[in-house]
């Protein structure tokens, strides 16, 4: 038991190594990266005008909070990559959520596709009818379903989409 707990954070910390922190400047606008495209940046305004979507949840202090967003997958397609067919190495693929403090955290692009699941995961910029607080925005992605609030980025700047890699065990 002792041996798997040292291999485990072994493994953590190897994992986590790969995936450095990245401290950006705050800014106003949301830079998403997608292959084979330019980046792309989003302003509130950008974001506005696309198909919003509105939710009530509780936040990661079980406080209500009605946000206004976006879908990720529609943010994603208005760079220019709209959710290919998911199957293969596409299933490898990742979409990596940087925020200005240097916190990141993955989803699964499968995670993301309506194709594949009912959840819809929101880059928001609106909050009870407002936009968003300083040390909330001026975007941040939230999750309605998830138990855990710890994907629910505040103060998001970049949208990553990587490819998947294989690896030979």
């Amino acid at each position: 038991m002792l041996r798997s707990l040292i291999l485990g954070a072994l493994c953590g910390a190897s994992l986590l190594a790969q995936f450095p922190a990245v401290q950006a400047a705050p800014t106003d606008d949301l830079l998403v990266s997608v292959p084979g495209k330019e980046p792309t940046h989003f302003a509130r305004a950008d974001l506005a005008a696309l198909a919003t979507r509105e939710i009530d949840v509780e936040d990661e202090k079980g406080q209500p909070a009605h946000y206004r967003g976006v879908s990720i997958a529609a943010v994603l397609g208005a760079a220019g990559w709209p959710l290919p067919p998911l199957r293969g190495k596409l299933l490898l693929a990742t979409l990596r959520v940087n925020a200005a403090d240097g916190y990141a955290v993955v989803f699964a692009l499968a995670e993301l596709d309506p194709a594949f699941t009912a959840a819809e995961a929101l880059v928001c910029f609106e909050r009870d009818g407002g936009a968003l607080s300083d040390q909330e925005g001026p975007f941040r992605v939230v999750v309605p379903g998830e138990k855990r609030h710890a994907r629910w980025v505040r103060r998001v700047v970049e949208l990553l989409v990587q490819p998947g890699a294989d690896h030979e065990n």
